[in-house]
């Protein structure tokens, strides 16, 4: 049976009209995923079929962190609460997080084996630190087209794409402009030769190694080229690594999937709907699944 769970701009495929805001499907596909930064709220609904359901929410936690707003009749036993829901209803659904906590909703009917799922999440802001390094020049060419405004306006939307894991990214420093004037770094720019070498180098010496580093310059590439290079969306970072490399002029969806690989995320298979899927990352509102949203977290409070 398909999921009785929506959120506004998302329609059962997955695909939004609107920037993500935690909500995902998960397997089987009658279940779903919300996450609900602390401090805020996420609205979704549930509709039921012919038939009379009920709706449990279990504070897995048992802390109380997530408020659920509901308009049926409620019974509370203990860390249960029980929504009477009437046949061929939509019902608005609201969820707040007062404190980092862990809720699943459990609905069910008389002579129904599946039991529909939504597990929620609440967590509070964590923050991931970033510096922006632009390859402006080298002794031979220059960076074409290169705008300081379009890189800031690039880089709000990539901080936005976190906001639906509330992971903030923040910004330390300004804009480096390397001007790498004594070297020919060539037409193509080699991440795992000497000169990619030279690039983190200068990133370490400068007192940057530390933070997650995006890097843009006119083409980068890897040698040997991995099995699905034609496929590559003009980024390279190595799993869980500090420096991502991005060709310019890419959408922010490819400096937020290549960041994403710095965090420990890996790609997606074709069909998949997530920023970490190499086809999809020149796509608008594109979300994090539950796994990644989760996984990220993780990392994020490893490298705070």
């Amino acid at each position: 049976m398909p999921s009785p769970f929506s959120t506004k701009g998302c329609d059962a495929n997955g695909r939004w009209s609107r920037p993500p805001d935690g909500f995902s499907y998960l397997w089987p596909a009658q279940n779903a995923y919300q996450f609900v930064p602390v401090g805020q709220s996420r609205a979704l609904s549930l509709k039921t079929d012919h038939r009379p359901w009920t709706l449990t929410a279990v504070d897995l936690t048992m802390s109380g962190g997530i408020d659920v707003r509901l308009n049926a009749r409620k019974t509370v036993i203990g860390p249960f609460q029980t929504y009477v829901l009437e046949p061929g209803m939509k019902y608005p659904l609201d969820l707040t997080g007062n404190a980092e906590a862990a809720l699943a909703l459990v609905m069910s009917t008389p002579g129904e084996a599946d039991k529909p799922l939504l597990y929620a999440h609440a967590g509070g802001t964590l923050t991931v630190h970033y510096a922006v390094n632009v390859i402006l020049r080298d002794c031979s060419q220059t960076l074409e087209q290169y705008s300081r405004s379009e890189l800031l306006t690039l880089l709000r939307e990539v901080e936005t794409s976190y906001a639906q894991a509330n992971i903030r990214l923040v910004r330390v420093g300004p804009i480096h402009l390397l001007e790498l004037k004594t070297m020919s770094l060539g037409p193509q720019i080699i991440t795992d030769s000497r000169h990619g070498d030279l690039i983190r180098d200068h990133i370490t010496a400068s007192g940057r190694g530390h933070l997650k580093n995006l890097v843009y310059g006119w083409d980068f590439e890897s040698e040997p080229k991995p099995p699905n290079a034609a496929n590559l969306s003009s980024g390279l970072t190595e799993f869980g690594g500090n420096v991502c490399f991005i060709d310019w002029g890419n959408r922010s969806m490819v400096t937020a999937h290549e960041l994403g690989h710095a965090l420990r995320l890996i790609d997606r298979p074709r069909g998949d709907i997530t920023i970490m899927q190499p086809q999809r990352s020149s796509a608008p509102f594109i979300p994090f699944d539950y796994a990644q949203i989760e996984v990220l977290r993780m990392v994020a409070k490893q490298v705070a």
